[in-house]
């Protein structure tokens, strides 16, 4: 007869795993470890290379509430233009507003970026934001976060860039 482990010690061994493709074999190899596997990947999501990649990690939050609760920090770095017709700056703010327990936001462009929207009708409250977009709506967003307590914008026409602690 095989002895089971018990459901409350999966929690801790799986957050002693730092490995993404140990922790992704660990979520395919029973349901109890793939719900706790899946709560270490989706914690944070970084190190993301390509806008393909970045599109296809929206559509999958938009689409996958159960996941989308489960980010808490996501960056965002684009490494070349995307244009404004691409399917990315449609999915981003419906994928913002799905993460309703986000506490980071991370987002930088290089060279010329896309004014992307930040929707000020979002469910979580951010602590940490650093924003390096132009974007109309970053105002009323700020307005709209209470728990924030560090800000970084973009620098405006070549000055020092603004970063807030509050």
């Amino acid at each position: 007869m095989a002895s089971r482990i018990p459901l409350e010690l999966y929690r801790p061994i799986v957050e002693c795993v730092s490995d993404r493709r140990t922790l992704l074999s660990l979520a395919l190899s029973s349901q109890d470890l793939n719900v706790e596997a899946e709560r270490v990947l989706y914690r944070t999501i970084n190190n993301v290379h390509d806008v393909q990649s970045y599109t296809h990690i929206l559509r999958h939050l938009t689409s996958c509430p159960r996941v989308a609760r489960l980010v808490r920090h996501i960056h965002f770095i684009l490494r070349s233009y995307v244009g404004d017709d691409h399917e990315f700056w449609q999915l981003l703010p419906t994928a913002l507003r799905s993460l309703p327990n986000l506490k980071t936001l991370v987002f930088r462009g290089v060279g010329e970026c896309r004014a992307a929207q930040l929707p000020s009708d979002c469910a979580f409250q951010l602590e940490y934001l650093d924003w390096w977009c132009p974007s109309s709506d970053v105002s009323s967003f700020l307005a709209s976060q209470r728990h924030l307590k560090t800000v970084s914008q973009s620098p405006v026409l070549g000055t020092a860039a603004n970063g807030y602690s509050l």
